[in-house]
């Protein structure tokens, strides 16, 4: 469980004036676990988590694996996000849609904020082959639309280049 309280600057410590507190309470599902080799700029402690695009939860933790090359993150998903957002949680809660849940981080180009974006996908690809025993709910990544992208750019400019060469051939028979 979760507790996020926020007192007014001018209630804390050493202030005279009294206030009321505001606090909420998630009670989380077990924490999760992720783990990624693309470069996790924009995201940090206490980013969103969404479940196609809806927030469900916030990152806990990003560190270096030391067993892999991977960045590592926790993270929890709140129960009662989940149930506002129309989720079966009861389905959630029994593991039955993880072996299809997939994540990845979507960045904002403009701010440099990130989230982490959790999805149930059909035909998910394999996950990353991992060397020791998760102590967490692990969900496997899904490489981020910028990385499918940089990954595909060598192929496009060699195809472009090819498109180049095939007009300038028939330009100089003209």
């Amino acid at each position: 469980c979760t507790w996020n309280v926020t007192v007014p600057r001018e209630c804390r410590a050493g202030s005279k004036r009294k206030a009321p507190v505001a606090a909420s309470f998630h009670v989380t599902l077990p924490p999760f676990g992720w783990l990624t080799t693309e470069n996790v700029s924009g995201l940090d402690v206490s980013s969103p988590v969404r479940y196609r695009g809806v927030p469900v939860g916030r990152v806990s933790g990003i560190r270096i694996h030391p067993a892999v090359d991977a960045i590592e993150i926790d993270f929890d998903v709140f129960r009662d996000r989940l149930a506002e957002a129309g989720a079966r949680v009861t389905r959630v809660e029994s593991l039955a849609i993880y072996p299809s849940l997939r994540a990845q981080i979507i960045g904002n180009p403009v701010t440099g904020e990130a989230y982490l974006n959790i999805d149930a996908l059909a035909n998910p690809p394999p996950p990353m082959a991992l060397r020791f025993q998760p102590s967490r709910t692990y969900v496997p990544s899904v490489p981020s639309p910028m990385s499918e992208l940089r990954d595909r750019l060598p192929e496009v400019l060699e195809r472009t280049e090819q498109t180049l060469r095939t007009l300038r051939d028939i330009v100089a028979k003209i």
